[in-house]
């Protein structure tokens, strides 16, 4: 392993590149963010998972009252969507954050365009949020 280091803003990081894996190994400096991050973001993703189940409770609700005045279709809709937002709350819970990043992070490398298209709607949709919070 040979060291490669950078410089930004006058501070230095090391990477160390591994010629045999053809691929560069994260310094000390992401060990010690996991390490501090790793039981807060678990604690947030636990917090998270009980807002979308809560969600998915409500929406089976809707749904259940919808059916029940005769409007099947908006029903229908409303339980999907509650079926897709346990899905999602199950995933969130049965995995790991790391196990999580590493998912998104496959998802951009396999689907660049569809990443780009979101980030750009997010981006553009923060920018009108924070428009219409500006104080005159």
């Amino acid at each position: 392993m040979r060291e490669n280091k950078t410089f930004e803003s006058g501070r230095s990081s090391s990477r160390y590149y591994d010629e045999t894996a053809g691929a560069y190994e994260p310094g000390n400096n992401q060990s010690a963010f996991r390490e501090k991050a790793g039981p807060m973001l678990t604690k947030r993703k636990g917090e998270l998972v009980g807002q979308i189940r809560d969600t998915a409770q409500v929406l089976r609700e809707t749904g259940d009252n919808l059916i029940g005045r005769d409007k099947t279709r908006g029903g229908q809709y409303a339980h999907k969507a509650a079926d897709r937002l346990e899905r999602y709350s199950d995933y969130l819970h049965q995995n790991s954050v790391d196990h999580i990043i590493n998912d998104v992070q496959v998802f951009g490398r396999e689907r660049p365009w569809i990443t780009i298209g979101g980030a750009f709607i997010l981006g553009v949709a923060v920018a009108r949020f924070l428009k219409s919070t500006e104080r005159s």
